[in-house]
């Protein structure tokens, strides 16, 4: 019976190859087929990064939970538009840009699309997304109130206003990082005041130029489970930084992970 099972399994996925080989040829079969299939398929197409704006309709389906995307390329707000009352129980979504290049195919219209199609959206990554401004965040925090974790790292666009809205509307964010943007120490005190001070884990806040002490000192006292923080290549940082993650640590004793910084 084992022996069956694997060849079964075997021949499943060889058959998933050759439908993402020649995924033109196989497109309007694709398109009806069951959600077990479509899911073979877009596990093998996202890795290749294979997903586009034309073929994206094929291989999504009612009962997606989650869209693997960071290496997909070809991928712009036209796809996102393609998800709308498709795929309402998304819980992830992964639009994170390589270490290399930037996304600028993906802006705030697009993101308002997909939040407002995916209300139950949990984990979203979108990395290097350089045209997505603090309207798209607004769009994603208001629709999406149960994100957990939030990557906007190189989002450079992002003022203190997606800060606020965060603040103001995701009480069980554990996650976030915004570096790389042009959030100030008004920004964090908004974000640290907010529910979620009691949820936050995790804070990347590291190439934020305007950052100061203060922005450390906040989240140092506020946020009670931090466990890892990063703020390097803030060049307003002094030794008053470092002094405040020396009492958070004894504070927290083995709670802390990561605490990775840059004093000036």
């Amino acid at each position: 019976m084992g022996s069956n099972r694997d060849t079964m399994t075997s021949l499943f996925y060889i058959s998933a190859r050759a439908v993402v080989t020649e995924i033109g040829h196989y497109a309007e079969m694709l398109h009806d087929a069951p959600p077990h299939i479509k899911d073979q398929c877009l596990k093998l197409m996202s890795r290749r990064g294979l997903v586009t704006d034309e073929n994206i309709e094929m291989v999504v389906h009612k009962r997606l939970k989650t869209l693997e995307l960071n290496l997909c390329e070809n991928i712009t707000d036209n796809g996102l538009y393609k998800l709308k009352k498709v795929c309402p129980y998304l819980c992830k979504i992964d639009l994170n840009c390589t270490a290399t290049e930037i996304r600028s195919a993906i802006t705030s219209e697009g993101i308002t699309s997909l939040a407002q199609s995916c209300p139950h959206l949990q984990i979203v990554f979108l990395r290097k997304c350089d045209n997505i401004t603090d309207d798209g965040v607004i769009a994603l925090t208001t629709n999406c109130r149960h994100l957990q974790h939030l990557n906007l790292r190189g989002c450079t666009q992002l003022t203190d206003r997606s800060m606020i809205t965060i603040a103001d509307n995701l009480s069980f964010l554990s996650s976030l990082n915004v570096s790389m943007t042009q959030i100030t120490d008004e920004g964090v005190y908004r974000l640290v005041s907010g529910d979620c001070k009691n949820t936050l884990k995790e804070l990347d806040i590291s190439s934020c130029i305007e950052l100061t002490d203060e922005a450390v000192e906040g989240v140092t006292q506020c946020c009670k489970q931090i466990s890892i923080l990063i703020f390097h290549g803030c060049p307003k940082m002094t030794e008053q930084a470092r002094i405040a993650l020396e009492e958070l640590a004894h504070r927290q004793g083995t709670k802390i992970k990561q605490l990775t910084f840059t004093v000036y």
